[in-house]
Order: C-alpha cells, then structure tokens, then sequence
C-alpha cells in the first residue's frame, strides 16, 4: 500500500510539474465538497465554487499559511407536511474546502462575489512573481 501511495504522489508531481508549478492543489476533504472550478489569467486567479442553496451569510472564506479555506452550511430543504422523503441526493449540512494557493498569490487583494448559487474568488498576483 505505501509502494502505491508512493507511487500516485510522484504521478501527481509530475502531473504538476506538466501543468506548471503555479497549480492550486487540493489539500483536505469534508463530509461534503462543492464543485469548484479555477482559471488562471495574466494578473489573477478565478476560482468560482457552486453553493446552490447556500445563503451567503453562512459562508465563510479565509486564508491561512497559504491555503484558502471555504466552509459554510446547506440547511436541508424538505418542504412542510412532507410525510415520506424518496429520495434525498442534495448534501446538507456544513462544508469545508481547503485549497492550496500557489507562491505568486496576494492573500491581501481578494476579491469576492457571490451571485446565483456561484462564490467566485479573483486571487491577484503578486507583483514580484510577474
């Protein structure tokens, strides 16, 4: 097992090192994840994150030793007088998404939206890494 996990962390870097050193990674998983989605541009990063449901005062975004924390709660959505649930594939609950900011990012000049169930985060670069 560790020979594999071994294994799939070089795959990984090499992956990385394909696609350039400045790549977000992921770091830490939750009980439920949402979808995020990151573009890069000349002068920023565009992460855009799907919360449909989610209020915007129950999210929380910060940034710590350079990974960006998004964590909030999905309050369940079962309408009144409902006597019997089918079935139920929409997470609720509280979620936390953990990503990795690569070295040219500004913690200092983020940039948040939230509109139509979509958190979309401009992350600018740093000058010196231009």
């Amino acid at each position: 097992m560790r020979d594999l996990n071994q294994m799939l962390n070089q795959m990984q870097g090499l992956m990385q090192s394909l696609q350039g050193a400045a790549s977000i990674e992921h770091v830490s998983s939750s009980t439920w994840q949402p979808l995020v989605d990151i573009y890069e541009r000349r002068d920023c990063l565009i992460i855009v994150v799907e919360l449909p449901g989610v209020k915007k005062e129950h999210i929380t975004v910060t940034v710590s030793e350079g990974v960006l924390r998004i964590a909030g709660v999905r309050a369940k959505q079962i309408p009144e007088g409902t006597q019997q649930v089918h079935l139920m594939e929409i997470p609720y609950g509280p979620f936390v998404r953990f990503l990795k900011l690569p070295p040219c990012a500004s913690i200092e000049n983020i940039e948040v939206e939230y509109a139509d169930g979509y958190l979309t985060l401009r992350v600018h670069r740093n000058r010196d890494h231009d």
